[in-house]
């Protein structure tokens, strides 16, 4: 299989939220799903506009201390790699702050200074709801980039799927199209301290504090977050422990995947991404990637990529199609008569 590369991110992955001429100011990204610095096609969609439009690039991540069940636990994980990311994007020139408030507060008050708003695209209703109202908040131009899915969503279906020898086909239908290794666009105006544009974020945003993310224990607290469920021990953020794991995974289990994958009572049966997919630490177009060319038996190829684009996607479309996903109603008949039954 011939290895594919590009900087240019696909047009299926780009949905112009609101479609106006930017004004004066910096290119904003604000990162909310895709929390990476690289392999990130929202990322690289902001750092070429800011390039086309002659200004810089500057990323936000808005804290939102009250997330519903959230605790210490998802807190440290989530900081540990946002650290990670930030360092990596300084690395870029490009300026990276956290700050505590809800997205519509903190991007409304920078609004004044924002050519155009690029953001990530997410699937839960509280993230449709965050970006409805960042579009109130913010009257300027917004393109959503969807980054966390291998086959853009609205490629494959416009209805809910029942189970996953439906959605296979309309998947398998576009995948070699979409497992693409995205090179990066280097930012022509540098937006760290000095750098050709510098931006301070936490300066302009009033009312909204910058999150230290030098010291993660400390930020979490700071924070007045649930101090239980506590971190897990040997577990933590970011897009280097995700691709180690993805190496381990690589080197020690993948040849027989197929056959360890349901034998969840031995030790390492997994790729154990899961929680890294979930923040946006790693993208799954680079795992499918990796895993395609790792050489591994085909049928055990073939099993984890039904697991990580089919099965996983079959999941986000039902987020997307159904109204009850999150309640009992939402559960099929079956499903249903078998808790009624054992209740």
């Amino acid at each position: 299989m011939v290895k594919k590369s590009t900087s240019v991110v696909e047009d299926e992955r780009i949905h112009v939220r609101r479609d106006v001429e930017p004004r004066p100011g910096f290119v904003l990204y604000w990162m909310q799903q895709a929390q990476r610095a690289e392999h990130n096609p929202a990322l690289e969609y902001a750092i070429q506009q800011a390039n086309d439009l002659g200004t810089t690039l500057a990323v936000v991540f808005c804290v939102v201390a009250d997330y519903p069940e959230a605790s210490a636990r998802h807190f440290t994980f989530m900081l540990e790699g946002l650290q990670e990311t930030a360092e990596a994007l300084e690395r870029r020139g490009i300026r990276f702050e956290a700050l505590v408030g809800r997205p519509s507060d903190v991007i409304g008050s920078l609004s004044h200074r924002i050519a155009l708003l690029v953001t990530d695209m997410g699937y839960l209703p509280v993230q449709h709801d965050w970006r409805r109202n960042v579009a109130k908040a913010y009257d300027g131009p917004i393109h959503e980039i969807e980054t966390d899915v291998v086959v853009p969503t609205h490629l494959v279906s416009d209805k809910m799927e029942t189970a996953a020898r439906t959605i296979r086909p309309k998947i398998n239908k576009h995948l070699d199209d979409f497992i693409v290794e995205l090179r990066t666009t280097a930012l022509d105006r540098s937006s760290i301290p000095g750098g050709a544009e510098p931006v301070s974020l936490s300066r302009t945003a009033k009312g909204c504090d910058r999150l230290d993310l030098g010291d993660v224990a400390a930020a979490v607290r700071s924070l007045g977050t649930s101090d239980t469920p506590a971190p897990v021990e040997g577990w933590q953020g970011g897009t280097s422990r995700a691709k180690t794991r993805l190496r381990r995974f690589l080197d020690d289990v993948l040849d027989d995947y197929a056959s360890l994958r349901n034998e969840y009572d031995r030790t390492h049966s997994s790729s154990e991404l899961s929680p890294y997919l979930h923040y946006g630490q790693i993208s799954p177009v680079y795992v499918v990637d990796a895993v395609r060319s790792a050489g591994a038996p085909s049928e055990d190829v073939a099993s984890f990529v039904d697991e990580i684009v089919v099965r996983r996607e079959l999941a986000i479309n039902f987020v997307l199609h159904c109204n009850d996903f999150d309640s009992f109603s939402g559960l099929p008949e079956w499903a249903r008569t078998t808790l009624v039954d054992h209740k």
